[in-house]
């Protein structure tokens, strides 16, 4: 089902690739979303807000290998645990952002 939903809001074929083909190439999403779902269906008193979704949203990206997200949020390596795409997420700290040089050398570093 989750792969029907997201081919119905990318206006795709549901069909036009095994089920367990896209849940591999967007396994970060995948595992992302059901923890988020898990996280719902166990506190009935759990609103997600607009982050959780923006949050979502940054991660089929990843199906990219060449891709890499930093983020100062760890909520993404909190729910993504067993993704192989959980290596291609780097958590920073705010203070790796404040100048040039800190930056240059974080993304020579991620890229290398």
């Amino acid at each position: 089902m989750w792969v029907q939903g997201i081919a119905k809001r990318a206006k795709a074929d549901p069909g036009c690739r095994p089920v367990a083909d896209v849940i591999s190439s967007l396994s970060a999403f995948y595992e992302f979303e059901e923890r988020r779902l898990l996280t719902a269906v166990n506190n009935p008193a759990y609103r997600p807000d607009k982050n959780d979704i923006l949050d979502s949203e940054q991660l089929p990206y990843l199906g990219d290998p060449q891709l890499h997200f930093i983020t100062c949020d760890g909520g993404y390596l909190a729910r993504i645990k067993q993704s192989p795409q959980a290596a291609q997420i780097r958590k920073v700290a705010l203070g790796e952002l404040t100048t040039v040089e800190k930056v240059e050398a974080l993304l020579r570093e991620v890229t290398a």
